[in-house]
């Protein structure tokens, strides 16, 4: 009896499980395992990865303040968008690193800031396609294949306007304020335009009208192509959106902004202003704020338009014989206006006894009666007493 209880229970305990449900579960586990070490192999590898980019010191170019301003891993997104938009393709190459909203929109503002040839990259509509280990970007432009190939053409063409405006110049005061006169010349506020072209360096040089960004994107795209170190600026003025440059002359950095001197904005297109040439940080800070100062080099020297051109008094006194000056060589070509800049006043009736002054000794000089005395104050800064000086002639 109890040997047919042990057989019964053994034959129970020996049923078996079938081959086929054994091999199939067997490569179950073995693919489960090898799913397992291939995402901590790849874990790893991500993570050595990450660890060599982090420990990366970051890339220097001479001029690309936004770039140079990149950790290492940031700047590889930077050039990645960069040379995508250079030739203008769809989307960019992968690159193993993952970013977030925020360091992508960095990134980007960089980009444009320190490119402003690529006026025809709508920044705004990119888009970052990243997994857990890898990112991509897909692309957006304003035309594509021959139109754009044609608007690259005119830019092309407008920047060389540019640079032969400084033709034969090597001082770098020279050529900045050739430039900037140019500019402005060129150039007119687009006060009703609605689309954002406008804002590139395209509006300014190819259409003739931009906001403020476009002046000052045109500005740096010029600058670059003459060996000027030069950046553009994005800050506010009375709480709006506002963007200028900053510019290298002779190893010092200063602050330009060419739309504030842009005449035509409020009075007659031939009028010339400088109130926003050369100035440095404390002058501008008068009615500009600006961001990004950690990223910027400070400008902290004193060399504006009218101390270097000695148009510049301290006193009244001072004013009349820059007055005199200033008539005799415009004389020559009737020329329409006089800028100064004086510390006590710019005032018409304080002003008026020393340019009749002045008007009279011009007068006597040539022999003629040249210049009558009346004479019109517009200012060219809202905060200083940078001034041009409207004449007339008989």
């Amino acid at each position: 009896m109890s040997k047919l209880r042990r057989s019964s229970l053994f034959a129970k305990k020996g049923k078996r499980i079938p081959l086929w449900a054994r091999l199939t579960l067997y490569v179950f586990l073995f693919l489960l395992l090898a799913v397992i070490a291939a995402a901590a192999t790849l874990g790893i590898k991500h993570i050595m990865i990450e660890s060599e980019a982090n420990s990366h010191e970051p890339d220097s170019r001479e001029g690309e303040f936004y770039y140079n301003s990149l950790s290492w891993r940031d700047q590889q997104l930077y050039d990645l968008i960069r040379n995508s938009a250079l030739e203008a393709l769809e989307r960019t190459e992968v690159i193993p690193y993952s970013y977030d909203m925020d360091t992508f929109e960095n990134v980007v503002r960089c980009v444009k800031g320190d490119n402003p040839e690529l006026f025809y990259v709508k920044f705004n509509e990119l888009v970052i396609n990243h997994g857990r280990y890898k990112t991509y970007v897909t692309m957006s432009y304003r035309e594509s294949g021959k139109a754009l190939d044609d608007m690259r053409a005119e830019f092309d063409a407008a920047v060389q306007e540019g640079i032969d405006s400084a033709y034969g110049l090597t001082a770098d005061f020279a050529c900045e304020l050739a430039v900037h006169d140019w500019l402005v010349g060129r150039c007119s506020y687009a006060s009703a335009e609605t689309d954002d072209i406008y804002n590139t360096a395209y509006g300014a040089l190819v259409l003739g009208r931009a906001y403020c960004d476009g002046y000052a994107y045109a500005m740096k795209a010029v600058f670059d192509e003459i060996g000027m170190t030069s950046a553009v600026v994005y800050g506010s003025v009375n709480d709006a959106e506002h963007v200028w440059n900053l510019v290298c002359v002779d190893g010092k950095y200063y602050h330009l902004d060419a739309m504030w001197d842009d005449a035509d904005i409020s009075y007659d297109a031939e009028l010339r202003f400088h109130g926003y040439f050369n100035l440095d940080d404390n002058t501008i800070l008068l009615d500009h704020s600006y961001y990004y100062d950690d990223i910027l080099p400070e400008a902290d020297h004193v060399m504006d338009y009218y101390r270097t051109l000695g148009i510049y008094a301290s006193t009244l006194d001072g004013i009349e014989e820059i007055f005199y000056n200033e008539l005799i060589k415009a004389s020559a070509t009737e020329h329409g206006y006089i800028e100064l800049f004086c510390e006590e006043s710019i005032d018409n009736e304080k002003l008026a006894t020393h340019y009749r002054n002045a008007v009279k000794r011009a007068n006597e000089t040539l022999g003629a009666e040249r210049f009558m005395t009346a004479f019109v104050v517009h200012r060219a800064s809202e905060r200083t007493n940078a001034a041009t000086v409207q004449i007339f002639y008989n």
